[in-house]
């Protein structure tokens, strides 16, 4: 047979393979939408139709931080504070030419380190490679003015493509009888990969679809489930995104056209006094929902709120007078713990459950104060929550939604409510799943205990330590975000949201859990909204 016809063969055979399996995927994909009961697939299709992975063929076509710049329009000798700085952002790919469309995540802020104060900015996308940056002048001083190109857009688009099958980090459950022992991966899909039969245990896990491998092993049966831990591994990225990912084409700074420094005056300042702001207990729920300007800045390490005054002092002394005949609820996953464990050593708090063991404790936690009659509660959601290498007992993990529904009626209790990293693993829809089914229990709860101060902590900024090729960092947050303020959209007037990105971002926020300073801010930030 002729090469050419050889050739001809192969190509064939390939183009073959490749329609069988993306058939099978979508397929899969389908019968996953359903099971969660979401509406959502329109979205993600309208999504897929325009995602470059499906058509980026040359790594120089992305986003490149080396060719991309920017530069100040509103040029002046002195700023003053208040006055709103702009600034024009160009993207350029690998070539030296400007994108054509949008998707990239450009991020920029100002900071003064002598004085311990940054602020974010506002970033709009103009859909064709340009970007337009406000940042609002919140302090005096020599500031400094930072563009990052956080992320390609050809990121998320990797992260899409990966979602039939694969894991960032993978969840294991353990089924152990009489001594024999199998470990099986666990996934929200019916279909878990390389097990022909599942274990489907969505009532076990509060209504949310959950579903492990069927042991093989004599003797063992879907009941003899005992313990969880999860692991992370290197995905299989298209070339192209292992080099995007490999190369450290994200959180890079981009090269500026204009002076980086301007020099600020508080004279004849333009903001409104801080004295004359309403305090922040009194400021409507509803006013901390908006994204229009940046929620605050640092100021000497202390976060101030744009739209009003935090009444709180942080000592002691007021808190235990803020927190007295009460209960805090912390709910989700390491960063509201990191909450508790800041008040447990700050208030010395004595744990009443067990005692940590661990960095990373994955218990729920109590911590009371006797003299002032006041509780503090941590509780890890259900799944998807990853253990990390250590085996847990599954009765450490429980709904949010059911602790809500306990709290009793006549409470002013304060619950806190955050979901962020366990869910990145998995398609949004199942994020989307667990704050719907959550802001239910929140809309009883202010029925039956008006009274309660309920907030939801938004997601914060975080670089990806490198670790694993293409794990994510906090590139699913302003997806999270979307997703909590449509699913909240009716309880706006009585929730509080806590905007932690403008905080994260300002301050350079490079960990997963942020450092002791950033901790201290959001719980203060948090506690000038509590009435005392």
């Amino acid at each position: 047979m002729p090469r050419s016809w050889v050739f001809m063969v192969l190509v064939l055979c390939v183009i073959g393979l490749v329609t069988i399996y993306w058939g099978i995927s979508s397929t899969l994909f389908e019968e996953r939408i359903q099971s969660l009961s979401i509406n959502q697939a329109v979205e993600y299709r309208r999504h897929a139709a325009t995602s470059s992975f499906k058509h980026i063929r040359d790594f120089k076509s992305i986003a490149n931080y080396r060719y991309s710049d920017f530069e100040i329009t509103t040029i002046k000798p002195v700023y003053k504070v208040g006055d709103e700085v702009k600034i024009k952002v160009v993207i350029r790919d690998g070539y030296n030419r400007r994108k054509r469309y949008g998707g990239d995540y450009v991020r920029m802020w100002i900071k003064d380190v002598a004085k311990g104060s940054c602020a974010n900015g506002i970033v709009t996308d103009n859909q064709n490679g340009t970007y337009t940056g406000i940042i609002k002048l919140l302090f005096e001083g020599k500031v400094k003015i930072t563009v990052s190109l956080a992320s390609p857009k050809e990121t998320l688009d990797a992260l899409y493509s990966n979602f039939n099958g694969k894991r960032i980090s993978k969840i294991k459950a353990r089924y152990r009888k009489n001594g024999i022992w199998e470990d099986t991966i666990c996934g929200p899909e019916k279909h878990v990969r390389e097990y022909g039969v599942v274990c489907n245990y969505t009532s076990n896990n509060y209504g949310f679809p959950w579903f492990c491998g069927r042991p093989s092993s004599e003797g063992l049966s879907c009941s003899d489930w005992k313990l969880t831990s999860s692991f992370f591994s290197e995905l299989n990225y298209k070339d192209i995104y292992k080099k995007m990912f490999r190369y450290n084409r994200l959180h890079r700074h981009l090269r500026s056209k204009s002076n980086l420094e301007i020099i600020v005056s508080g004279e004849d300042s333009m903001v409104t006094r801080e004295d004359n702001l309403a305090p922040c207990h009194a400021l409507p729920p509803r006013l901390t929902w908006s994204s229009q300007y940046p929620s605050g800045h640092f100021l000497n390490w202390t976060w101030h709120v744009t739209h009003c005054r935090s009444t709180f002092q942080d000592t002691p002394k007021r808190w235990n007078e803020c927190l007295k005949f009460r209960t805090m609820w912390l709910f989700g996953d390491s960063t509201t713990r990191q909450f508790l464990s800041y008040m447990i050593k700050y208030l010395d708090l004595q744990l009443v459950t067990e005692r940590w063991t661990t960095q990373f404790w994955h218990q729920p936690s109590l911590a009371r104060r006797e003299l002032h009659n006041y509780s503090i509660f941590w509780g890890p959601h259900c799944f998807p929550f990853h253990n990390g290498k250590t085996w847990e007992n599954l009765s450490a993990l429980k709904a949010t939604h059911s602790y809500i529904d306990e709290i009793p009626s006549r409470s002013r209790d304060i619950v806190v409510i955050h979901f962020y990293s366990h869910f990145m693993a998995y398609h949004p829809d199942l994020y989307r799943l667990h704050v719907r089914r959550t802001s239910q229990s929140v809309a009883e709860l202010k029925k039956r205990a008006p009274d309660t101060l309920v907030f939801v902590k938004g997601y914060h900024a975080f670089y990806d330590q490198g670790a694993i090729i293409g794990r994510t960092d906090d590139i699913w947050g302003g997806i999270y975000d979307k997703i909590i303020e449509e699913e909240f959209t009716k309880l706006k007037d009585s929730v509080i949201f806590l905007n932690m990105w403008d905080m994260t971002v300002a301050s350079e926020n490079e960990m997963q859990h942020p450092n002791k300073t950033i901790i201290r801010a959001m719980v203060n930030y948090m506690m000038g909204f509590v009435k005392c």
